[in-house]
């Protein structure tokens, strides 16, 4: 999925690239989906499984993490 970020309105913002996923993910293909996605910036989240009222995420560049 594609968002906009940091708006308050309308259909301004930067495009950010968001990825939920629910099982462990290797870096590598976190890395790989950002550099496919191709955008400044992509975030990929799930719950936590030791607090599943909170999300991990951790943001990647089509470059580096």
């Amino acid at each position: 999925m594609i968002v906009n970020s940091f708006i308050s309105k309308g259909l301004l913002g930067n495009p950010a690239g968001v990825v939920e996923y629910y099982d462990d993910m290797p870096t590598e293909k976190m890395q790989s989906i950002a550099e496919i996605i191709n955008l400044s910036e992509t975030a990929f989240i799930r719950k936590d499984p030791l607090n599943p009222n909170c999300f991990l995420i951790r943001w990647f560049t089509p470059t580096v993490e």
